[in-house]
């Protein structure tokens, strides 16, 4: 699980609750995981850990995993299980009668959807992704919705959610850039090519750097290891620089002019490309420029995004009245 995922799923836990329900809500131990359930106040049952960067190691992680968390779902006793993306809950949810509901905007990363997608009872994405980036996942076609929202909204409109800013978290002013997930199977890019990008824009900006690892500091340059939160940190920026995808969303929902340095491409950020919500680097050159344009015009970008945000529905809402219909509540 992601940090992403945990934040998604944390809104969906709380609008289960207000219509009654008891919840389970289960993560793997990973330290940028703890510290942000730290921060957020968010209590979960920790099952398995990361398996590390080898497969041998990632597959005997999720063996162990899946054991031990089938003990404690068959405890809970569970109407339905939401997940984003997990193998382990999607098998044992099959195994064990459970209707399994599915939210994922990432059909990219093929491995893992094609371990989740099949099994699912239901498999939902935002609009802006279509049905056939699922089929090579093998997603039953009739089991599969769209709901009209990218996954941000869920926790960005609930901001007594957010933990308080910390001073380190503030990069007013600054350009902010989101190194990527290096050690990730489907990841292309060096690790490295943040602090590139990040050497080339302190010559004209003040810079922050959102390390997932370990970085170098240098002159204009600041470096944030695990355990910020993204909003804390994009409120007052000048601009984004994202070499992964949530935190591009983020940005754009919150007005900040968005630069999506991904290495390739998947269907959710061209589609909001091709909307001019996010504009799209080619190389770290490409990018420089496109943070000067997108600098000088803010204003009308913040209005842009403004407009799509207010167009978009709550997929925790959403996720929530998706459960009700599966379980006898909705009936």
């Amino acid at each position: 699980m992601t940090p992403k995922q945990l934040l998604f799923l944390a809104a969906i836990e709380e609008e289960l609750r207000r219509s009654g329900y008891d919840v389970l809500l289960t993560t793997r131990r990973y330290d940028e995981l703890d510290t942000l359930e730290g921060r957020l106040g968010i209590e979960t049952v920790k099952v398995g850990s990361h398996g590390g960067d080898s497969l041998d190691g990632k597959l005997e992680a999720s063996l162990k995993r899946l054991l031990d968390l089938y003990d404690v779902v068959k405890s809970f006793a569970p109407d339905v299980t939401i997940t984003t993306a997990s193998p382990e809950a999607a098998r044992i949810s099959y195994g064990l009668g459970i209707p399994l509901l599915v939210f994922n905007d990432s059909p990219h990363s093929v491995a893992v959807a094609r371990l989740v997608a099949p099994l699912a009872k239901g498999l939902y994405s935002p609009w802006l992704i279509r049905k056939s980036d699922w089929l090579t996942a093998g997603v039953i076609p009739e089991n599969y919705s769209k709901y009209h929202a990218i996954d941000p909204v869920a926790w960005l409109r609930r901001r007594h959610m957010w933990p308080s800013r910390q001073p380190w978290e503030d990069a007013k002013n600054s350009v902010v850039i989101r190194a990527g997930e290096s050690k990730a199977y489907y990841y292309r890019g060096t690790g490295e090519d943040a602090f590139e990008l990040a050497k080339l824009l302190s010559r004209d900006y003040e810079v922050v750097v959102l390390s997932r690892y370990s970085g170098r500091e240098s002159s204009n340059v600041r470096v944030i290891g695990p355990g910020f939160f993204g909003p804390n940190v994009l409120e007052g920026a000048l601009a984004f620089v994202g070499f992964g995808g949530t935190m591009s969303q983020e940005a754009l929902l919150l007005g900040i002019p968005t630069i999506s340095a991904y290495p390739g491409g998947y269907r959710l950020e061209q589609e909001l490309v091709r909307r001019g919500l996010i504009f799209k680097a080619g190389s770290l050159k490409d990018a420089v420029d496109l943070v000067h344009r997108a600098v000088e015009d803010a204003r009308r970008i913040r209005a842009r995004a403004e407009a799509f945000n207010r167009g978009l529905v709550d997929p925790a809402k959403y996720a929530v009245n998706e459960a009700l219909r599966m379980t006898d509540r909705g009936s």
